[in-house]
């Protein structure tokens, strides 16, 4: 993630935030930090290729006759990457 901002609150625990602290925030959400965008496209590159890598790794089982493992295979990238990994993990899915 490259637009997280944190408001941090020192001495805060539970308590209502004091204005000054709500207004900080609140200007951050109306003025977004602004992404790298070469930074996103190199981390996407890098989920697209241990993506890859994986999903190979799952046909490779099927065809060897290895369900079981490719179906704990996809569980684990489903875990990982949730819908990300959609459609290719559907694609895939092991009855």
């Amino acid at each position: 993630m490259f637009d997280l901002v944190t408001e941090g609150v020192p001495w805060a625990a539970h308590e209502v935030l004091d204005a000054a602290a709500f207004n900080r925030s609140l200007d951050a959400l109306v003025k977004p930090a602004c992404p790298d965008p070469h930074r996103i496209a190199a981390c996407r590159a890098r989920i697209d290729q241990t993506l890859a890598s994986q999903f190979k790794q799952v046909k490779d089982l099927l065809t060897s006759g290895e369900r079981a493992e490719a179906r704990r295979q996809l569980r684990t990238i489903d875990a990982r990457y949730g819908g990300l990994a959609a459609p290719r993990s559907t694609e895939l899915s092991v009855k």
